[in-house]
């Protein structure tokens, strides 16, 4: 008994504590949340104006990615989605067989329409994917529902998972909870796939950048990273294949895609999907956790190189994207990318389907 009130009342001096820094930390003009070195750099050019949209895809980018990629290529990295609350089975259907034409990704649906989805693409022979969506859109359910939302839609036939985070915790800089709310659902869909031999298995954390500040968005991008480490592939397993998502494009601030106009300093409230500035920002923060090493690469300082840490994680780019050029400038913004040494032309890495994903209902648009 004793021992359980001592128990009781270190919890309360670490919670007071915790609150004590935190005040503390906010009288003093601090930043609670500790992110990289260039992706806090970056993050504050970006909100300075100095990096924006134009800078970060030049036109001779756009145009060696235009000349590179074919409609074929694109299709390969969408997720077709259709996440309509009255979705009926004709929707899903309609969705299947389209994604199937087109040789898509992915479909992504809702929980309820997994099954569905995966008998329509099963009949059709088709090597298209079914991804679906849990916590969505709000990101607010218990990490044990999240984490058994994320197991149950594996046994149910997905292939991919795509989370919403828990917003609250990380505007309350509760970086545990916010951690373990995104650790929960990895180890538990890594745990299952493992025991299972289910390999290939895709997680996405989709962000809600609309509601985040660059400080923020560099934050949870790099915490996904460093946890995803956690999982990487085995000799007995393939381990659990991680993106970064931007948005679940059901944010309330707008509807459609809006450029951002005040980068860093609160809650955004003009963009509800993905910007090409969000994903060049993303991509930063991911490489400077992982010091990714890829081939193609030639990084100007190797020095620091940490063997344990040579993995890639994806970004998608979701809500708002519609077109073509779009896709193509996102595309770039996430690395995918690189000059050749030999001739000074670009080229696409080798890995591109492993760095960037897109989530879309226009799926004809930007594949034209």
């Amino acid at each position: 008994m004793k021992m359980y009130k001592y128990t009781l009342y270190m919890k309360k001096v670490y919670t007071w504590l915790t609150k004590l820094l935190r005040a503390m930390a906010e009288l003093a003009g601090l930043d609670t949340l500790i992110i990289g070195t260039e992706a806090g750099r970056i993050s504050r050019e970006i909100a300075a104006g100095n990096i924006n949209a134009n800078t970060i895809v030049t036109s001779e980018q756009f145009s060696a990615a235009d000349k590179l990629v074919t409609g074929k290529m694109l299709a390969g990295l969408v997720d077709h989605t259709q996440l309509s609350a009255f979705a009926s089975l004709k929707d899903i259907e309609k969705l299947a067989k389209e994604a199937h034409a087109l040789e898509t990704a992915s479909v992504c649906v809702n929980e309820g329409r997994i099954r569905d989805a995966a008998d329509i693409l099963y009949d059709l022979t088709s090597k298209v994917k079914v991804c679906c969506v849990i916590g969505f859109p709000l990101g607010a359910a218990t990490s044990h529902i999240k984490s058994y939302s994320a197991v149950d839609a594996v046994k149910i036939r997905a292939d991919e998972v795509d989370m919403v985070i828990n917003v609250g915790y990380l505007k309350d800089k509760d970086t545990k909870r916010f951690k373990e709310d995104i650790d929960r659902v990895m180890f538990h869909l890594w745990e299952y796939t493992s025991n299972h031999k289910k390999n290939d298995v895709v997680l996405k954390v989709i962000l809600e950048n609309c509601y985040l500040t660059s400080e923020e968005i560099v934050y949870a991008t790099q915490t996904v990273a460093k946890l995803a480490k956690n999982y990487l592939p085995t000799r007995n397993h393939s381990g659990l294949k991680v993106f970064v998502k931007t948005s679940t494009g059901f944010g309330t601030p707008a509807k459609g895609h809006v450029p951002k106009k005040d980068y860093g300093k609160g809650m955004v409230d003009t963009a509800v999907g993905a910007a090409i500035e969000d994903v060049y920002l993303m991509r930063q923060a991911i490489d400077e956790v992982t010091k990714v090493t890829r081939h193609g690469d030639t990084p100007s300082d190797t020095t620091n190189q940490d063997d344990n840490y040579k993995y890639v994680v994806g970004i998608k780019a979701a809500g708002g994207v519609k077109d073509r050029e779009t896709a193509l400038k996102m595309m770039v913004a996430a690395g995918c990318l690189i000059r050749d040494e030999q001739t000074s032309e670009y080229k696409l890495r080798d890995d591109y389907k492993d760095l960037f994903r897109i989530g879309a209902s226009a799926t004809k648009e930007i594949c034209k």
